[in-house]
Protein backbone atom coordinates (compact mmCIF):
# COMPACT_ATOMS: atom_id res chain seq x y z
CA UNK A 1 0.00 0.00 0.00
CA UNK A 2 2.89 2.20 0.91
CA UNK A 3 5.60 3.34 -1.46
CA UNK A 4 8.81 1.13 -0.65
CA UNK A 5 11.13 3.80 -1.35
CA UNK A 6 12.66 4.56 1.93
CA UNK A 7 12.49 8.24 1.94
CA UNK A 8 12.06 10.33 4.92
CA UNK A 9 8.45 11.98 5.53
CA UNK A 10 6.59 14.35 7.19
CA UNK A 11 2.76 14.94 7.78
CA UNK A 12 0.59 17.50 10.49
CA UNK A 13 -0.13 14.99 12.99
CA UNK A 14 -2.49 17.17 14.56
CA UNK A 15 -5.16 17.54 11.97
CA UNK A 16 -5.81 19.71 9.22
CA UNK A 17 -9.73 20.27 9.52
CA UNK A 18 -8.95 23.77 10.91
CA UNK A 19 -7.07 26.38 12.46
CA UNK A 20 -5.60 25.52 16.22
CA UNK A 21 -3.42 27.21 18.85
CA UNK A 22 -0.53 24.32 18.55
CA UNK A 23 -0.24 21.54 15.71
CA UNK A 24 2.83 18.79 15.34
CA UNK A 25 4.46 18.21 12.47
CA UNK A 26 6.52 15.26 12.08
CA UNK A 27 9.32 14.40 10.56
CA UNK A 28 10.43 10.18 9.98
CA UNK A 29 13.06 7.91 8.44
CA UNK A 30 16.30 10.88 7.44
CA UNK A 31 19.75 9.26 8.35
CA UNK A 32 21.15 12.93 9.27
CA UNK A 33 19.58 15.22 11.75
CA UNK A 34 21.92 17.45 11.07
CA UNK A 35 20.92 18.10 6.99
CA UNK A 36 17.87 19.91 8.41
CA UNK A 37 19.97 22.65 10.35
CA UNK A 38 20.44 25.34 7.76
CA UNK A 39 16.13 25.21 8.20
CA UNK A 40 16.24 26.13 11.96
CA UNK A 41 17.64 29.71 13.22
CA UNK A 42 20.20 27.99 16.41
CA UNK A 43 23.34 26.81 17.06
CA UNK A 44 22.63 24.48 20.01
CA UNK A 45 23.36 20.69 18.84
CA UNK A 46 19.92 18.89 18.48
CA UNK A 47 20.07 16.13 21.53
CA UNK A 48 17.44 13.04 21.87
CA UNK A 49 14.85 14.11 23.85
CA UNK A 50 15.67 17.60 24.48
CA UNK A 51 13.55 20.69 23.18
CA UNK A 52 14.67 23.88 22.01
CA UNK A 53 12.97 26.88 21.33
CA UNK A 54 13.97 28.20 17.70
CA UNK A 55 12.50 29.75 14.23
CA UNK A 56 12.10 27.84 11.41
CA UNK A 57 14.08 30.57 8.32
CA UNK A 58 13.91 29.51 4.93
CA UNK A 59 16.85 32.27 4.37
CA UNK A 60 16.40 35.94 5.65
CA UNK A 61 12.65 34.89 6.15
CA UNK A 62 11.39 33.62 9.34
CA UNK A 63 8.34 31.22 8.66
CA UNK A 64 7.61 30.94 12.52
CA UNK A 65 8.87 30.11 15.65
CA UNK A 66 8.92 26.23 17.23
CA UNK A 67 9.63 24.15 20.02
CA UNK A 68 11.76 21.49 18.36
CA UNK A 69 12.08 17.90 19.80
CA UNK A 70 14.38 15.25 18.32
CA UNK A 71 14.01 11.43 18.85
CA UNK A 72 16.97 9.01 17.76
CA UNK A 73 15.74 5.71 16.37
CA UNK A 74 14.46 3.14 17.66
CA UNK A 75 13.70 4.95 20.92
CA UNK A 76 10.53 6.59 18.37
CA UNK A 77 7.34 6.32 17.83
CA UNK A 78 8.09 4.37 14.04
CA UNK A 79 11.45 3.27 15.57
CA UNK A 80 12.90 5.73 12.98
CA UNK A 81 14.90 8.67 13.54
CA UNK A 82 12.26 11.00 14.00
CA UNK A 83 12.00 15.51 14.12
CA UNK A 84 8.70 17.01 15.98
CA UNK A 85 8.26 20.04 15.09
CA UNK A 86 5.25 22.28 17.53
CA UNK A 87 4.34 25.59 15.62
CA UNK A 88 1.37 27.36 15.83
CA UNK A 89 -1.76 25.78 14.08
CA UNK A 90 -2.99 27.92 11.53
CA UNK A 91 -3.36 25.85 8.51
CA UNK A 92 -1.62 27.90 5.90
CA UNK A 93 1.25 28.66 8.02
CA UNK A 94 1.77 24.47 8.48
CA UNK A 95 1.42 23.92 4.77
CA UNK A 96 3.71 26.53 4.01
CA UNK A 97 6.32 24.95 6.39
CA UNK A 98 5.60 21.65 5.06
CA UNK A 99 5.79 22.96 2.02
CA UNK A 100 9.30 24.85 2.77
CA UNK A 101 10.84 20.86 3.86
CA UNK A 102 9.45 18.90 0.71
CA UNK A 103 10.77 21.42 -1.48
CA UNK A 104 14.19 21.83 0.40
CA UNK A 105 15.04 18.15 1.33
CA UNK A 106 14.86 14.57 -0.23
CA UNK A 107 11.38 13.28 1.48
CA UNK A 108 7.94 13.56 0.48
CA UNK A 109 3.97 14.24 2.32
CA UNK A 110 3.09 10.93 4.37
CA UNK A 111 0.01 8.75 3.33
CA UNK A 112 -2.86 8.05 5.78
CA UNK A 113 -1.47 5.52 8.52
CA UNK A 114 2.21 5.75 7.42
CA UNK A 115 3.50 6.60 10.37
CA UNK A 116 1.30 3.95 12.39
CA UNK A 117 2.74 1.27 9.42
CA UNK A 118 6.42 1.74 9.90
CA UNK A 119 5.96 1.66 14.02
CA UNK A 120 4.72 -2.03 12.87
CA UNK A 121 7.25 -3.22 10.14
CA UNK A 122 9.94 -1.50 12.64
CA UNK A 123 8.30 -3.80 15.48
CA UNK A 124 7.60 -0.72 17.99
CA UNK A 125 3.78 -1.57 17.55
CA UNK A 126 2.00 -5.62 16.98
CA UNK A 127 -0.90 -5.36 14.48
CA UNK A 128 -3.45 -5.81 17.72
CA UNK A 129 -1.87 -2.62 18.81
CA UNK A 130 -2.17 -0.94 15.66
CA UNK A 131 -6.05 -1.99 15.36
CA UNK A 132 -6.25 -0.63 19.17
CA UNK A 133 -4.76 2.85 18.03
CA UNK A 134 -7.28 2.74 14.96
CA UNK A 135 -9.96 2.14 17.18
CA UNK A 136 -8.35 5.03 19.73
CA UNK A 137 -8.12 7.73 16.88
CA UNK A 138 -12.24 6.69 15.55
CA UNK A 139 -14.05 5.68 18.33
CA UNK A 140 -17.13 7.64 18.65
CA UNK A 141 -17.81 6.38 22.88
CA UNK A 142 -15.93 6.40 26.06
CA UNK A 143 -16.17 2.53 25.57
CA UNK A 144 -14.62 2.30 22.81
CA UNK A 145 -11.75 5.09 23.69
CA UNK A 146 -11.25 2.35 26.63
CA UNK A 147 -11.02 -0.57 24.61
CA UNK A 148 -8.78 1.33 22.24
CA UNK A 149 -5.66 2.01 25.12
CA UNK A 150 -6.53 -1.47 26.52
CA UNK A 151 -5.46 -2.86 22.75
CA UNK A 152 -2.71 -0.68 22.43
CA UNK A 153 -1.11 -1.84 26.14
CA UNK A 154 -3.98 -3.00 28.27
CA UNK A 155 -6.02 -5.74 29.37
CA UNK A 156 -6.62 -6.69 26.01
CA UNK A 157 -3.54 -6.95 24.41
CA UNK A 158 -2.63 -8.47 27.42
CA UNK A 159 -4.96 -11.30 27.19
CA UNK A 160 -4.23 -12.27 23.93
CA UNK A 161 -0.22 -12.11 24.60
CA UNK A 162 -1.39 -14.15 28.11
CA UNK A 163 -3.13 -16.34 25.66
CA UNK A 164 -0.45 -17.37 23.35
CA UNK A 165 2.11 -18.31 26.23
CA UNK A 166 -0.82 -20.81 27.28
CA UNK A 167 -0.27 -21.70 23.89
CA UNK A 168 3.15 -22.47 23.97
CA UNK A 169 2.75 -24.32 26.94
CA UNK A 170 0.89 -27.08 24.66
CA UNK A 171 3.25 -26.84 22.18
CA UNK A 172 6.31 -27.47 23.83
CA UNK A 173 4.38 -30.62 25.43
CA UNK A 174 3.79 -31.88 22.17
CA UNK A 175 7.27 -31.41 21.01
CA UNK A 176 8.23 -33.46 24.29
CA UNK A 177 5.83 -36.28 24.10
CA UNK A 178 6.59 -36.40 20.44
CA UNK A 179 11.13 -36.21 20.78
CA UNK A 180 12.00 -36.13 24.58
CA UNK A 181 9.22 -38.36 25.96
CA UNK A 182 12.22 -40.88 26.97
CA UNK A 183 13.90 -38.16 28.42
CA UNK A 184 11.63 -36.23 30.25
CA UNK A 185 9.26 -39.09 31.13
CA UNK A 186 5.81 -39.70 29.28
CA UNK A 187 4.03 -38.86 32.10
CA UNK A 188 5.57 -35.73 33.06
CA UNK A 189 5.18 -34.36 29.70
CA UNK A 190 1.54 -34.98 29.41
CA UNK A 191 1.04 -33.36 32.42
CA UNK A 192 2.49 -30.18 31.34
CA UNK A 193 0.26 -30.61 28.37
CA UNK A 194 -3.04 -31.10 30.37
CA UNK A 195 -2.03 -27.67 32.30
CA UNK A 196 -1.91 -26.25 29.22
CA UNK A 197 -4.53 -27.34 27.68
CA UNK A 198 -6.95 -26.36 30.91
CA UNK A 199 -5.38 -22.96 31.16
CA UNK A 200 -5.81 -22.15 27.17
CA UNK A 201 -9.03 -23.66 27.46
CA UNK A 202 -10.46 -21.27 30.30
CA UNK A 203 -8.72 -17.88 29.06
CA UNK A 204 -9.94 -18.32 25.06
CA UNK A 205 -13.37 -19.40 26.58
CA UNK A 206 -13.22 -16.02 28.67
CA UNK A 207 -12.22 -14.42 25.17
CA UNK A 208 -15.12 -15.81 23.45
CA UNK A 209 -17.79 -15.07 26.06
CA UNK A 210 -16.90 -11.42 25.41
CA UNK A 211 -16.82 -11.79 21.72
CA UNK A 212 -20.09 -13.39 21.81
CA UNK A 213 -21.96 -10.34 22.43
CA UNK A 214 -23.85 -8.69 19.53
CA UNK A 215 -22.14 -4.77 20.06
CA UNK A 216 -24.56 -3.39 16.98
CA UNK A 217 -21.10 -1.27 16.31
CA UNK A 218 -20.83 0.72 19.48
CA UNK A 219 -17.97 2.66 17.85
CA UNK A 220 -19.96 4.77 15.78
CA UNK A 221 -23.67 3.48 17.28
CA UNK A 222 -26.80 5.12 15.75
CA UNK A 223 -29.74 5.93 17.05
CA UNK A 224 -32.86 5.64 14.04
CA UNK A 225 -36.21 7.01 14.05
CA UNK A 226 -38.74 5.59 11.87
CA UNK A 227 -42.12 4.79 10.85
CA UNK A 228 -44.93 5.97 8.45
CA UNK A 229 -44.97 9.27 6.89
CA UNK A 230 -46.35 11.60 9.56
CA UNK A 231 -45.90 9.64 12.60
CA UNK A 232 -44.10 12.48 13.83
CA UNK A 233 -40.25 11.38 13.29
CA UNK A 234 -39.37 15.06 12.26
CA UNK A 235 -40.82 16.15 15.69
CA UNK A 236 -39.31 14.01 17.94
CA UNK A 237 -35.87 15.03 15.91
CA UNK A 238 -35.93 18.22 16.85
CA UNK A 239 -37.46 17.86 20.06
CA UNK A 240 -34.34 15.36 21.34
CA UNK A 241 -32.33 17.92 19.55
CA UNK A 242 -34.31 21.01 21.21
CA UNK A 243 -33.63 23.14 17.80
CA UNK A 244 -35.59 22.95 14.61
CA UNK A 245 -33.33 21.25 12.34
CA UNK A 246 -35.62 18.94 10.14
CA UNK A 247 -38.51 20.84 7.77
CA UNK A 248 -41.83 19.09 9.95
CA UNK A 249 -45.02 19.22 8.01
CA UNK A 250 -48.82 17.77 7.54
CA UNK A 251 -47.98 17.12 3.69
CA UNK A 252 -46.87 13.36 3.56
CA UNK A 253 -42.99 12.81 2.37
CA UNK A 254 -41.24 15.76 3.13
CA UNK A 255 -38.46 13.75 4.73
CA UNK A 256 -37.44 11.95 1.38
CA UNK A 257 -33.57 11.53 2.73
CA UNK A 258 -32.38 10.82 5.91
CA UNK A 259 -30.69 13.76 8.47
CA UNK A 260 -28.03 12.49 11.16
CA UNK A 261 -27.11 14.88 13.56
CA UNK A 262 -24.41 13.96 16.07
CA UNK A 263 -25.76 13.82 19.93
CA UNK A 264 -23.55 13.73 23.31
CA UNK A 265 -25.40 10.95 26.17
CA UNK A 266 -22.87 11.13 28.80
CA UNK A 267 -19.60 11.28 27.02
CA UNK A 268 -20.63 8.93 24.16
CA UNK A 269 -21.28 10.26 20.36
CA UNK A 270 -24.26 8.87 19.01
CA UNK A 271 -26.06 9.65 15.54
CA UNK A 272 -29.32 11.05 15.98
CA UNK A 273 -30.92 9.76 12.30
CA UNK A 274 -34.15 11.20 11.10
CA UNK A 275 -35.45 9.25 8.17
CA UNK A 276 -37.89 9.14 5.27
CA UNK A 277 -41.10 8.32 6.04
CA UNK A 278 -42.31 4.48 4.92
CA UNK A 279 -45.03 4.31 2.29
CA UNK A 280 -45.57 2.50 -1.27
CA UNK A 281 -44.23 5.59 -3.81
CA UNK A 282 -43.71 5.66 -7.80
CA UNK A 283 -41.31 8.44 -6.98
CA UNK A 284 -37.88 7.36 -7.80
CA UNK A 285 -35.53 9.69 -5.15
CA UNK A 286 -38.49 9.12 -2.52
CA UNK A 287 -38.46 5.34 -2.55
CA UNK A 288 -34.46 5.82 -2.92
CA UNK A 289 -34.66 7.52 0.80
CA UNK A 290 -37.17 4.67 2.23
CA UNK A 291 -34.56 2.13 1.20
CA UNK A 292 -31.66 3.61 2.25
CA UNK A 293 -33.96 4.74 5.62
CA UNK A 294 -34.46 0.88 6.31
CA UNK A 295 -30.92 -0.27 5.76
CA UNK A 296 -29.80 2.24 8.60
CA UNK A 297 -32.87 1.09 11.08
CA UNK A 298 -31.44 -2.84 10.06
CA UNK A 299 -28.25 -1.72 11.39
CA UNK A 300 -28.63 1.37 13.91
CA UNK A 301 -27.65 0.48 17.32
CA UNK A 302 -30.87 1.93 18.86
CA UNK A 303 -34.12 1.58 16.83
CA UNK A 304 -37.08 3.78 17.86
CA UNK A 305 -40.52 3.28 15.47
CA UNK A 306 -43.06 5.55 15.87
CA UNK A 307 -46.64 4.78 15.41
CA UNK A 308 -49.31 6.77 14.86
CA UNK A 309 -52.29 4.60 16.21
CA UNK A 310 -54.97 6.10 13.26
CA UNK A 311 -52.70 5.22 10.51
CA UNK A 312 -51.27 1.87 11.24
CA UNK A 313 -51.68 -1.89 10.87
CA UNK A 314 -50.60 -4.72 11.93
CA UNK A 315 -49.03 -5.82 8.37
CA UNK A 316 -46.52 -2.73 8.56
CA UNK A 317 -44.71 -4.16 12.00
CA UNK A 318 -40.32 -3.59 10.82
CA UNK A 319 -38.97 -7.01 9.99
CA UNK A 320 -35.76 -5.55 12.22
CA UNK A 321 -36.25 -6.02 16.16
CA UNK A 322 -37.23 -2.41 18.16
CA UNK A 323 -35.84 -0.99 21.10
CA UNK A 324 -38.65 1.38 21.74
CA UNK A 325 -41.93 1.88 20.31
CA UNK A 326 -43.49 5.30 20.78
CA UNK A 327 -46.93 6.27 20.20
CA UNK A 328 -47.94 9.42 18.86
CA UNK A 329 -50.71 11.98 18.52
CA UNK A 330 -51.79 11.38 21.78
CA UNK A 331 -53.68 15.07 21.67
CA UNK A 332 -56.19 13.20 19.53
CA UNK A 333 -59.43 12.29 20.47
CA UNK A 334 -59.78 8.40 20.73
CA UNK A 335 -55.87 7.92 21.28
CA UNK A 336 -56.75 5.92 24.48
CA UNK A 337 -58.66 3.30 22.84
CA UNK A 338 -57.08 2.97 19.40
CA UNK A 339 -53.70 2.22 21.31
CA UNK A 340 -55.31 -0.59 23.56
CA UNK A 341 -55.70 -2.46 20.31
CA UNK A 342 -52.34 -1.97 19.47
CA UNK A 343 -51.46 -5.37 22.64
CA UNK A 344 -50.30 -7.67 20.27
CA UNK A 345 -47.11 -5.25 20.36
CA UNK A 346 -46.72 -5.68 23.91
CA UNK A 347 -47.01 -10.00 24.01
CA UNK A 348 -44.95 -10.46 20.79
CA UNK A 349 -41.81 -7.87 20.70
CA UNK A 350 -39.00 -7.00 22.81
CA UNK A 351 -39.49 -3.38 22.93
CA UNK A 352 -40.41 -0.02 25.78
CA UNK A 353 -43.51 2.11 24.91
CA UNK A 354 -44.20 5.02 25.62
CA UNK A 355 -46.43 7.67 24.22
CA UNK A 356 -45.94 11.31 23.31
CA UNK A 357 -47.68 14.25 22.05
CA UNK A 358 -47.09 17.54 20.30
CA UNK A 359 -43.40 18.65 21.38
CA UNK A 360 -43.39 20.41 24.50
CA UNK A 361 -40.70 20.40 27.35
CA UNK A 362 -39.55 17.53 28.79
CA UNK A 363 -41.49 16.38 31.98
CA UNK A 364 -39.47 16.98 35.07
CA UNK A 365 -38.68 14.05 38.22
CA UNK A 366 -37.04 11.20 38.72
CA UNK A 367 -36.61 8.98 35.39
CA UNK A 368 -36.34 5.52 36.30
CA UNK A 369 -34.69 2.31 33.75
CA UNK A 370 -37.11 1.49 30.91
CA UNK A 371 -37.41 -2.08 31.20
CA UNK A 372 -36.51 -4.32 28.08
CA UNK A 373 -38.40 -7.17 27.35
CA UNK A 374 -42.09 -8.34 26.24
CA UNK A 375 -44.40 -5.96 28.36
CA UNK A 376 -48.10 -7.21 28.40
CA UNK A 377 -51.05 -7.81 30.56
CA UNK A 378 -50.99 -10.27 33.09
CA UNK A 379 -52.56 -13.24 31.38
CA UNK A 380 -53.99 -14.40 34.53
CA UNK A 381 -56.23 -11.60 35.38
CA UNK A 382 -58.60 -8.84 34.08
CA UNK A 383 -57.35 -6.51 31.15
CA UNK A 384 -56.37 -3.34 32.00
CA UNK A 385 -56.29 -0.46 29.48
CA UNK A 386 -52.91 0.54 28.47
CA UNK A 387 -52.67 4.23 29.80
CA UNK A 388 -49.78 6.34 28.41
CA UNK A 389 -49.42 10.03 29.61
CA UNK A 390 -46.77 12.25 27.32
CA UNK A 391 -43.45 11.81 27.95
CA UNK A 392 -40.14 14.10 26.69
CA UNK A 393 -36.84 13.09 25.24
CA UNK A 394 -35.52 12.37 28.48
CA UNK A 395 -37.04 8.83 28.79
CA UNK A 396 -35.93 8.26 25.39
CA UNK A 397 -31.95 9.69 26.20
CA UNK A 398 -32.99 7.35 29.49
CA UNK A 399 -33.30 4.12 27.56
CA UNK A 400 -30.33 4.53 25.09
CA UNK A 401 -28.01 5.54 27.97
CA UNK A 402 -29.22 2.13 30.07
CA UNK A 403 -28.91 0.13 27.11
CA UNK A 404 -25.10 1.26 26.33
CA UNK A 405 -24.50 0.50 29.66
CA UNK A 406 -25.93 -2.74 29.87
CA UNK A 407 -24.13 -3.75 26.53
CA UNK A 408 -20.88 -2.35 27.81
CA UNK A 409 -20.89 -3.78 31.70
CA UNK A 410 -20.06 -7.21 29.95
CA UNK A 411 -16.72 -5.50 27.99
CA UNK A 412 -17.73 -7.09 24.60
CA UNK A 413 -15.28 -6.97 22.17
CA UNK A 414 -15.55 -4.61 19.16
CA UNK A 415 -12.45 -5.49 16.55
CA UNK A 416 -14.33 -7.71 14.03
CA UNK A 417 -11.18 -9.50 12.72
CA UNK A 418 -10.56 -10.23 16.94
CA UNK A 419 -13.99 -11.48 17.42
CA UNK A 420 -14.08 -14.03 14.08
CA UNK A 421 -10.61 -15.33 14.82
CA UNK A 422 -10.90 -15.91 18.73
CA UNK A 423 -14.54 -17.63 17.73
CA UNK A 424 -12.37 -19.97 15.45
CA UNK A 425 -10.00 -20.64 17.86
CA UNK A 426 -11.94 -21.27 20.36
CA UNK A 427 -13.64 -24.33 18.03
CA UNK A 428 -10.36 -25.63 17.17
CA UNK A 429 -9.70 -25.65 20.71
CA UNK A 430 -12.37 -27.89 21.27
CA UNK A 431 -11.58 -30.67 18.09
CA UNK A 432 -7.93 -30.09 19.71
CA UNK A 433 -8.24 -31.69 22.95
CA UNK A 434 -11.04 -34.73 21.77
CA UNK A 435 -8.57 -36.78 20.05
CA UNK A 436 -5.26 -35.89 22.21
CA UNK A 437 -4.53 -39.39 22.82
CA UNK A 438 -3.06 -39.31 19.27
CA UNK A 439 -0.06 -37.37 18.98
CA UNK A 440 0.61 -37.13 15.44
CA UNK A 441 -3.42 -35.73 15.46
CA UNK A 442 -2.86 -33.59 17.98
CA UNK A 443 0.07 -32.09 16.62
CA UNK A 444 -1.31 -31.35 13.23
CA UNK A 445 -3.87 -29.56 15.19
CA UNK A 446 -1.91 -27.45 17.24
CA UNK A 447 -0.19 -26.28 14.24
CA UNK A 448 -3.91 -25.09 12.74
CA UNK A 449 -4.10 -23.68 16.26
CA UNK A 450 -0.81 -21.76 16.16
CA UNK A 451 -1.58 -20.21 13.18
CA UNK A 452 -4.67 -18.74 14.86
CA UNK A 453 -3.45 -17.03 18.19
CA UNK A 454 -0.68 -15.89 15.71
CA UNK A 455 -2.95 -14.20 13.51
CA UNK A 456 -4.84 -12.89 17.16
CA UNK A 457 -1.63 -10.86 17.91
CA UNK A 458 -0.87 -9.67 14.45
CA UNK A 459 2.37 -12.03 13.87
CA UNK A 460 0.93 -13.24 10.64
CA UNK A 461 -0.96 -10.49 8.95
CA UNK A 462 -1.80 -10.34 5.32
CA UNK A 463 -2.30 -7.39 2.59
CA UNK A 464 -5.77 -6.78 2.67
CA UNK A 465 -5.98 -6.60 6.13
CA UNK A 466 -3.09 -4.14 6.50
CA UNK A 467 -4.95 -1.95 3.91
CA UNK A 468 -8.43 -1.62 5.14
CA UNK A 469 -6.28 -0.94 9.17
CA UNK A 470 -4.17 1.70 7.79
CA UNK A 471 -6.81 3.55 5.35
CA UNK A 472 -8.78 4.84 8.47
CA UNK A 473 -5.71 6.26 9.95
CA UNK A 474 -5.24 9.90 9.79
CA UNK A 475 -2.47 11.31 7.67
CA UNK A 476 0.07 12.37 10.53
CA UNK A 477 -0.36 8.94 12.43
Amino acid sequence: MFLNDKKPIIACATGATGNTAIAVIRISGFSDVNAFKSSFLTKKLLKPRHAIFTKIVEGNIIFDECILLYFKGPHSFTGEDTLELQVHGNQLNVQRIIKHFTQRYDLREAKAGEFAYRAMINNKLSMSQVEGLEILLNAQSEYGLTQGVDLLGGEIHQAFLSLRESFLKIKTAIELLIDFSEDVGEENAKNLFLEGRNEFSQKISELNSRAAINTADLLHPKIVLIGKTNSGKSSLFNQILKKNRAIVSSIRGTTRDYLTEIININGNHFSLIDTAGLRITKDEIEAEGIKRSLALFNEAFFKIFLINPFDFSKEEWPESTVDLVIFTHSDLPGFHEKVNSFRWICDKFNACFMSVGPIEPSKSGPIEPPIFGPIGPDKSGPIEPLNFGPTGPDFIINSISYKFNQLTSARPLLQPRHIDIINRIYIQNAELFSNYDDIAILDQKARVLEILVNELIGIIPNKSLLNSIFNNFCIGK
